[in-house]
């Protein structure tokens, strides 16, 4: 999908949609860096993934725009989403980079078509209750 239309959804959709759990909340306890050869253009891309705030949840941002955690609008993101939430990761911004700054489609790397290579890099940097902005931890 084009980035322009993942926009447009981005800005008419609600984000969070979080449901009372009475569980913390969780994020990253620091920031994935991870590049590597996209499935459908065969270019490479870099992903960094940076710890969200409580109620953020996922989301991508690509070219300083925002876009939702869906396979809508972003490629080859099962793996990376299945990854985050098998993890218990609930909190984070994706942030997509490709090396063509022309490029608007937004893509994640395949990594040899499974979640292992997210999955080994969130257990590296581990995870940690998501706070607010003002520093306070809520149960959902």
């Amino acid at each position: 999908m084009r980035l322009s239309a993942a926009i447009n959804s981005f800005k008419s959709s609600n984000l969070i949609s979080w449901k009372t759990t009475g569980k913390l909340q969780q994020t990253l306890a620091g920031c994935i860096e991870l590049s590597g050869k996209t499935r459908q253009s065969g270019k490479v891309s870099k992903v960094k993934i940076w710890p969200g705030f409580t109620g953020q949840g996922r989301y991508f941002e690509f070219h300083s725009n925002l876009i939702p955690a869906s396979i809508d609008f972003i490629q080859t993101v099962e793996h990376l989403l299945s990854a985050l939430e098998a993890k218990g990761i609930d909190n984070c911004r994706i942030q997509i980079q490709s090396l063509d700054s022309e490029d608007t489609e937004v893509e994640v790397p395949i990594f040899y078509g499974s979640a292992n290579a997210w999955v080994e890099a969130i257990e590296q940097v581990g995870r940690k209750e998501a706070l607010d902005r003002c520093g306070i931890i809520y149960f959902f």
